[in-house]
């Protein structure tokens, strides 16, 4: 936005994990994510009606509870709405859950699916063994065919070019993905690697 359309905007710098972005003064479709859950092991934050789950390290049983604790909570908060949502899994993290651990994920998918239009896996590391995890995701994902689309990906921007369209439009306009890279990178976690 610049002064030939009359709109001022507020710069937000930029980060690691996203572009300088112009936020229109007054949108606030635009504001700041919630951060809902600090753990050394996660954070999980709300902006909009996206869900944004990072894993930061190995965490167990009662982290991952927490984790759906804040999926059911954030679902009534939307009251109808459905959600977005974006795990990312950082490299110092990436292993397959244990069978109970994949249980209570499989559960909760399965409790939420009427309410998640769309959900991003982003496994960012780099090698032979994230490569397979990954594969083995989709194809978890594939096997259990939710309602809604899915995609597994190896890059962060290429999460917020996927999502973008999937999510609320903002005044009128589709949200761009440097907009959701922008609110990604207000969470404060370092880039993914």
């Amino acid at each position: 936005m610049g002064a030939a359309d009359g709109m001022r905007g507020d710069r937000r710098g930029a980060t690691s994990s996203g572009p300088d972005v112009v936020f229109p003064r007054g949108l606030g479709a635009l504001e700041a994510p919630t951060v809902e859950l600090r753990e050394p092991a996660v954070v999980v934050a709300s902006w909009r009606e996206l869900l944004v789950i990072v894993w930061l390290g190995r965490g167990g049983a009662d982290v991952v509870r927490g984790v759906v604790a804040q999926q059911r909570s954030f679902a009534r908060r939307l009251r109808g709405r459905k959600m977005a949502l974006i795990t990312v899994v950082r490299g110092s993290s990436i292993q397959l859950p244990d069978g109970a651990t994949r249980a209570m994920v499989d559960a909760v998918r399965r409790d939420l699916a009427a309410v998640i239009k769309a959900e991003a896996v982003v496994l960012p590391s780099s090698g032979f063994a994230t490569a397979a995890i990954r594969s083995i995701i989709a194809g978890m994902m594939l096997f259990h065919q939710p309602a809604y689309p899915t995609r597994v990906l190896d890059a962060l921007g290429a999460a917020f070019v996927w999502l973008a369209p999937y999510l609320d439009p903002a005044d009128g306009r589709a949200l761009t993905p440097a907009e959701v890279a922008a609110a990604y990178a207000g969470l404060g976690v370092p880039a993914p690697g």
